[in-house]
Formats: structure tokens, C-alpha cells, sequence
């Protein structure tokens, strides 16, 4: 989100001022939503060793995107080691457990018994944005809404 305003009077730069200060904020309303969708997905991420759940991860990159908008991804490191296994990184499956079907193991399912609010398995990551979609919408507006009056 961007805005220029050109001329040296008070109006302008307190239109800039605000400008700034909506975008900013914005932006930290999306790190936030970024941030519970990482917890949520690991939550409902499947467990056996617990590498998936340790590689789920918010990247905050500094540059911006084709259309100048700043990009903030949650996903797996997939270029993450596991632990006794040379060679082998959290990638080698971590796209089959989010897409894949199968019967969870027993830690997953002790998981899933500990905390029923959510939904232990495939598709962990999806279902978290998709679950907190709505809310992080409602802060980014309101973010917004709050300098626009």
C-alpha cells in the first residue's frame, strides 16, 4: 500500500503521516495473522519425531513482489536437517504429509485426543489460513479504519 502526495502544506504531510502509519500498521496486522496461522498449522500438523512441526516457519522477506506489495509466507523448511538421518531433510516428506492421505500414527493421534479444537493431519497448513483468514481480514481493516476518520 502506497501513497504519494506532493506539495509542503500541513495538509500534505499529514496525509503522508497517516499514509505511513496505515501501512505500517497493516503490515503488522498481517505479521500477526502470519504468526497464529505458524502456531495453528503446528498444532494441527501431524507428529512422529516432530521435525514438521519444528520446520513450520513465518518468512518476513525484505523485498516486495511484482506489484511492490511486501511478502510474508508461512510453510515448511524444507531444507531442514533431521536429527540422526545424514542426507535427509524435513522436504523429503513434508509435502506428502500436507497432501497426501493416510491414517494418522499414535503420536498424532495422542495429539489429536489432547487438544480436539482442532483437526489433526493433511492439509495443516491450508486449514490454518483458511480458518484464520476472516479474522486477520478483520485486523488489517480495522488497522486501516482507524486512521481514516
Amino acid at each position: 500500500m502506497g501513497l504519494k502526495v506532493h506539495g509542503d502544506g500541513l495538509l500534505v504531510k499529514r496525509l503522508q503521516r497517516t499514509g505511513e502509519t496505515t501501512s505500517r500498521e497493516a503490515l503488522n496486522a498481517v505479521r500477526h495473522g502470519a504468526d497464529n496461522i505458524a502456531k495453528l498449522a503446528v498444532r494441527m500438523a501431524p507428529v512422529d519425531e516432530g521435525n514438521l512441526e519444528k520446520a513450520i516457519r513465518v518468512e518476513d522477506e525484505s523485498e516486495r513482489d511484482a506489484s511492490n506489495r511486501k511478502v510474508i509466507r508461512v510453510g515448511v523448511d524444507e531444507s531442514m536437517p533431521i536429527p540422526g538421518r545424514p542426507g535427509k531433510s524435513v522436504g523429503d516428506y513434508a509435502t506428502r504429509i500436507h497432501e497426501g492421505s493416510y491414517k494418522l500414527g499414535k503420536k498424532s493421534r495422542e495429539k489429536q485426543s489432547s487438544d480436539p479444537s482442532v483437526a489433526v493431519g493433511r492439509k495443516y497448513l491450508q486449514r490454518a489460513a483458511e480458518k484464520l483468514e476472516p479474522q486477520i481480514k478483520k485486523a488489517v481493516a480495522d488497522a486501516l479504519r482507524q486512521h481514516i476518520r
